[in-house]
């Protein structure tokens, strides 16, 4: 490149950052664009009296940074007002510890708006000791604080050049992304940062055609003196992508998906055409970079965000497919939160008519326009719609992607670890299980409350399907006459949990309630209707990765009790000649009647999926212990909460309470990790006896007529439980930490590194055991082979619901005193795709 070039490349640059500078402060709010001005000098200055001070060794310093008077006025005011001295207090930075702050993301992009969050990256020096950089990760986050008292969202992420260049894994956590991307990280960091202080990025230099030859052509630069290396900084250039990343960046694009959807599907499509286009991909930056040098100005299609739609846009139309099309640029509209269908103030603003020329050319007519802007009030049958449409998408991007690991054979390079907190994440939002709530609103619609709500009951032997339909209609015959039911099931409890935690059904719905065959009222209904509300939040706390590293665990638990059924009304207005309370009300009475006849269980796991159980009839009570102890592996903790409602118009006290203590007790047998042998609790439901066996497998049930029965039952138990011989070499114990914590549903694989032999067990969705006794190969290539079967089978890639359920690897561990504990399998190898992530604080 000529000196000439160069130099108005470098001018290029320098303008077109400035512009995006203006546009990012153009897209906040008057508060918002104070604090943006205000974040150099933040960090630049290390005082007491500033914002986020936290000691005097925290580094600070910006390279290159000079304040504004604007900035200096904006920060003297700031401390005046915290009951400071005055600008005249503030020592001048005597080092730079900081290299540049820069603002990524949908900042100063079409995509911003004034709800947008500001992503920055804070690119520090490698050599600052792990106590000062603790002391900076603690300023940042007083910082975010800071920023929330003014309403804005500020998320900082530390970043070291050095360890972004040469590799180094992260962990994986809300805003990491592990070992899943580097590279195309980078590559959005490029497309779309914005240096508010500090330096330059040197990349932005380096013509798109020498990106192969990248690290030469800036040591030339530095060595010639065109490029002073104290003004720029260096983040690394491209040499490929490997495909592996293009993998595990959709997967965590589809992880964000799950609460941002209508945010997440363009990126997605992004990574679905970048690696169509593999091994030849045109990563946005480098196309970006490459008009910018040929000294396009048009503000359009220098916008990052813009350029991601097209890249996208592109891609469908290549493949014909124009509803995923659609449904991009309708995400990308919504992005925007411009609202065409109705005059706007910024009617002449640049954003808006560009926007508005695009939609024009899409052919979009007001209808369609006024239907996108009314997304606030949308209901459950748009939202719906909306859900089934965006899900089906990001499915099908999963399977174009699976079918491109097949294609490449994907090798060993994608962390097994991250791959199975991302799926387990995956599983549990998409899959849909028969007892599973379904959420059907992320973020697409801020409210679904109905302000009336009608259950109705269809017994068996009609024309549409037995259970419980729930319309928002008042039950009137004009208005429920060809409405639609907005859901439908069996259990009267999962459609009331399905309307509570999707809000359709709140504080200020007024139920409505029609019964053909059940003893329900409704009283009874408002009743469960505010215990579920008082019970189980709508909103609960994002999981954690600990959890999903984990096997699922019951964390809260509902247990509602003659609900639908209720056996003691047969003793309203009767005359009882005998002592209730020396009555047991599993054989109540003279006749030693059960009083009861229906449970329903409610239950949140660890990795915030929530399910509902139901059972009628006289062994509904055991049914229902049987269900919810089974779902608890024998070192799993007890539930935190539980809570019992009974809905009996007699003695509903004392069934509570019997049947809470019977609960509890089967709890306690379950989980006791001190019981090698089953244990068989008797149990009487009306005029029987059942035997209830609590075994490290499974808790069983058996009806139990004399004493021959219970020794036999006993007995059988015994054998059944027995050692298990798994070939012919000898027999193999299965340890009973891997009993103990097997999970239904899932595929799990444990190994168990003895002094001289690597035994395996692996566990299937029924909770069968296969062991593996001595195995002679490697662990981590096991690992590796495994995803790889997963992920790129046929079996995988053609099934018609894609599965999530990835298998899950721990480790058998010595805790001592010849106690043994399971942790998650963690691999010991520096994977190809495991390169740096910012850290995110």
């Amino acid at each position: 490149m000529q000196i000439a070039q160069l130099t108005r490349v470098k001018q290029r640059v320098v303008n077109y950052n400035q512009l995006r500078l203006s546009r990012a402060e153009a897209g906040l709010t008057t508060v918002g664009r104070r604090v943006f001005r205000l974040l150099p000098t933040l960090f630049h200055f290390n005082h007491p009296e500033l914002p986020g001070f936290v000691s005097l060794d925290t580094p600070s310093g910006i390279a290159n940074f000079e304040p504004s008077n604007q900035q200096l006025s904006l920060t003297e005011e700031l401390i005046r007002n915290m009951g400071g001295a005055g600008i005249e207090q503030l020592p001048s930075p005597q080092q730079t510890d900081i290299i540049g702050l820069y603002c990524m993301g949908s900042t100063a992009s079409i995509g911003q708006c004034s709800e947008s969050d500001l992503d920055i990256w804070v690119c520090h020096h490698c050599h600052l000791a792990p106590a000062v950089l603790e002391s900076l990760r603690l300023k940042c986050e007083q910082l975010t604080a800071w920023a929330a008292t003014m309403g804005v969202e500020a998320n900082f992420f530390l970043v070291n050049p050095e360890q972004f260049r040469s590799g180094h894994n992260q962990v994986l956590s809300e805003d990491n992304c592990g070992s899943a991307q580097h590279w195309l990280l980078l590559d959005e960091f490029y497309r779309s940062a914005v240096r508010i202080a500090g330096r330059h990025l040197v990349w932005s230099l380096i013509p798109a055609d020498q990106e192969a030859n990248y690290n030469e052509v800036v040591e030339g630069f530095y060595e010639s003196g065109e490029v002073d290396k104290s003004e720029w900084l260096d983040m690394g250039g491209f040499s490929g992508v490997p495909a592996e990343e293009y993998f595990g960046a959709t997967l965590w694009q589809l992880y964000k998906g799950i609460d941002s959807p209508y945010k997440a599907v363009i990126k997605t499509l992004l990574m679905e055409a970048y690696s169509h286009e593999y091994p030849h991909s045109k990563l946005l930056c480098v196309e970006l970079k490459r008009i910018l040098h040929e000294g396009c100005d048009d503000p359009l299609l220098l916008d990052p965000y813009y350029r991601m739609l097209l890249k996208v846009t592109d891609y469908l139309e290549s493949q014909g497919d124009m509803q995923r099309l659609d449904l991009a640029r309708r995400c990308f509209y919504l992005k925007t939160h411009e609202k065409l269908s109705s005059p706007d103030r910024h009617e002449g603003e640049w954003r808006r008519q560009a926007i508005r020329e695009l939609v024009d050319s899409w052919g979009w007519d007001q209808e369609k326009l006024r239907h996108l802007d009314n997304r606030s009030h949308w209901k459950v049958e748009q939202v719906r719609v909306a859900y089934t449409e965006l899900l089906d998408t990001q499915l099908l991007s999963f399977r174009k992607l699976i079918q491109f690991a097949r294609d490449n054979d994907l090798s060993d390079a994608i962390n097994p670890e991250d791959i199975s907190i991302l799926s387990r994440k995956l599983y549990s939002a998409f899959e849909s299980l028969p007892s599973k709530i379904n959420l059907i609103n992320p973020q697409i619609s801020p409210d679904l409350h109905e302000p009336e709500i009608t259950l109705i009951e269809v017994p068996e032997g009609r024309k549409v399907d037995a259970g419980w339909y729930l319309y928002k209609r008042p039950l009137e015959t004009s208005k429920l006459i060809g409405a639609k039911p907005q859901k439908h099931a069996d259990s009267l409890l999962k459609v009331m949990s399905w309307a509570h935690f999707n809000g359709v059904m709140t504080n200020d719905s007024e139920l409505y309630l029609y019964r053909q065959c059940s003893a329900l009222d409704l009283r009874t209904l408002q009743q469960c209707s505010s215990d579920l509300r008082n019970c189980f939040p709508v909103r609960r706390p994002a999981v954690d990765k600990q959890a999903l590293s984990r096997p699922s665990q019951i964390g809260q638990l509902a247990v509602f009790i003659n609900l639908v059924a209720d056996p003691t009304v047969r003793w309203r207005d009767r005359v009882i000649d005998f002592d209730v309370s020396s009555h047991d009300v599993l054989k109540f009475g003279p006749e030693q009647q059960c009083l009861v006849t229906s449970i329903d269980l409610l239950y949140l796991n660890s990795w915030n999926e929530l399910h509902v159980t139901s059972f009628s009839g006289e062994q509904a009570l055991l049914d229902g212990i049987k269900a919810i102890t089974n779902k608890m592996s024998k070192h799993a903790s007890p539930p935190t909460q539980i809570d019992l409602f009974c809905y009996s118009e007699q003695f509903s006290s004392q069934i509570r309470r019997r049947v809470q203590g019977l609960l509890q007790e089967s709890i306690e047998h379950r989980l006791h990790r001190d019981c090698h042998r089953p244990h068989l609790m008797v149990v009487p439901i009306g005029r029987d006896k059942y035997g209830l066996t609590f075994s490290a497998k499974e808790v069983s049930s058996q009806q139990i007529d004399n004493s021959v029965d219970l020794y036999r039952h006993i007995s059988k138990c015994k054998r059944e439980h027995a050692a298990v011989q798994f070939d012919d070499s000898g027999e193999l114990m299965v340890p009973k930490v891997v009993e103990a914590n097997a999970s239904e549903g899932l595929v799990q694989y444990f190994f168990e590194q003895l002094a001289d032999q690597l035994n395996i067990y692996v566990v299937d969705e029924n909770n069968r055991v296969e062991a593996y006794g001595d195995y002679n190969g490697s662990r981590e290539d096991l690992v590796q082979s495994v995803n790889r079967f997963f992920t790129s089978s046929e079996q995988a890639c053609s099934a018609e619901q894609v599965n999530f359920n990835l298998p899950q690897f721990y480790d058998i561990v010595s805790t001592g005193s010849d106690e043994v504990q399971v942790q998650p399998y963690r691999s010991c190898r520096q994977s190809v795709a495991a390169e740096p992530v910012p850290q995110a604080v």
